[in-house]
């Protein structure tokens, strides 16, 4: 029988462990060599008063472990599964997202699959794309295999794509996917916006503009409060070929609906000057553009206006596509050069343990 531990990071979503915490601990109560490890990302919404109040006895029966980790100003999603990862003493370690309910033993399920075959790794389906993203992140593997590929990429900051690179390296070692039934498939669903709110790019959000070019095109702007600016031209790849009527009614096999005109986001620095915003690269050339404030909401010059984006629905889907675009890009060049992982939390990191100040724990 292997021990198995169950990693949640969390930052700030409270209102879902309350409902799933309690709830997966019962499903699996059946599973002795069972612990849970919590570590609170520098929570600020009351978890850790929650877990010392509500789940005492599970803490003192060490079937729960909670760790905080109090350096952390955003979320960051490899990072902070690094670390749950690293102080999880388990055979097996499985993420199970702060949304996410394991359904009735699955953690037997887990003992069963290993037992049967231990060259393998756990996620949900097949990995397709189409899986809905609450239940993407449920990856289950031998600790030791996970040391070996270096964990997480932490070099993928904001959402997405961090889990199919895990899973990429994981096979790359020799190990099988193996499929996780649908019965132990179970989550809190929410919308995109929480999938982002605690990310460094929404924090650190000072304004975004938007300027449509052609149906199929549109230019971006991030400006961000340290002073740093992203801009990209993000393309429609399913109006590719809408002209042509004989492709316009097909459906398209393109990859990913969106993409960006370049390689990589062009990056800078921004200032406001007298009339408006002037724009510089990297490199200190000051240059750079300047764009004329016309109002409040928008900004531009004699050919081109950029209208501030004021959608919160917008606001979101733009700031996943930033890091989604930046992730796959990464994920592709791991997978293209066999590149092996060495994450920064392995060495350096210090956590506290159960609710002691004076217990920290070097990671």
């Amino acid at each position: 029988m292997f021990k198995i531990s169950f990693c949640t990071a969390i930052k700030n979503r409270l209102h879902h462990l309350k409902l799933t915490l309690p709830q997966n601990i019962t499903n699996n109560e059946d599973y002795d060599r069972l612990q849970f490890i919590i570590l609170d990302y520098n929570s600020t919404d009351g978890l850790e008063k929650w877990v010392k109040s509500k789940l005492k006895k599970h803490i003192e029966s060490g079937k729960l472990i909670y760790y905080r980790y109090p350096k952390s100003a955003f979320f960051h999603r490899s990072h902070s599964r690094n670390i749950a990862f690293k102080l999880a003493d388990g055979d097996i370690v499985c993420n199970i997202d702060a949304d996410n309910i394991t359904n009735k033993g699955f953690a037997a399920f887990v003992n069963q699959t290993f037992e049967q075959n231990n060259n393998i790794f756990l996620t949900p389906g097949s990995g397709d794309l189409g899986l809905k993203p609450d239940f993407m992140g449920r990856i289950c593997c031998q600790k030791n295999d996970f040391n070996i590929i270096g964990g997480y990429d932490e070099s993928m900051e904001g959402y997405g794509f961090e889990d199919h690179d895990l899973t990429n390296r994981l096979e790359a070692l020799g190990r099988v996917k193996t499929g996780i039934p649908p019965k132990f498939l179970n989550a809190i669903f929410h919308d995109d916006f929480e999938r982002v709110s605690e990310e460094r790019i929404y924090k650190m959000l000072h304004g975004l503009y938007l300027s449509h070019v052609t149906p199929r095109r549109s230019d971006v702007i991030f400006l961000l409060n340290n002073g740093t600016y992203l801009y990209g031209t993000i393309i429609d790849r399913t109006t590719i070929k809408s002209a042509d009527l004989k492709v316009a009614f097909q459906p398209q096999r393109n990859g990913h609906h969106y993409t960006l005109k370049n390689a990589d986001w062009m990056c800078g620095e921004w200032a406001e000057g007298e009339n408006g915003i002037v724009f510089s690269k990297l490199n200190k050339d000051r240059s750079g553009v300047a764009y004329k404030k016309f109002n409040s909401d928008t900004i531009g010059n004699a050919t081109k206006r950029y209208h501030k984006v004021i959608n919160q629905e917008l606001i979101t889907n733009l700031i996943l596509f930033q890091s989604q675009f930046k992730n796959r890009t990464k994920m592709k060049n791991n997978l293209l050069n066999k590149i092996s992982i060495t994450s920064d939390s392995f060495d350096q990191d210090i956590v506290f343990k159960n609710f002691d100040n004076d217990c920290n724990v070097n990671v």
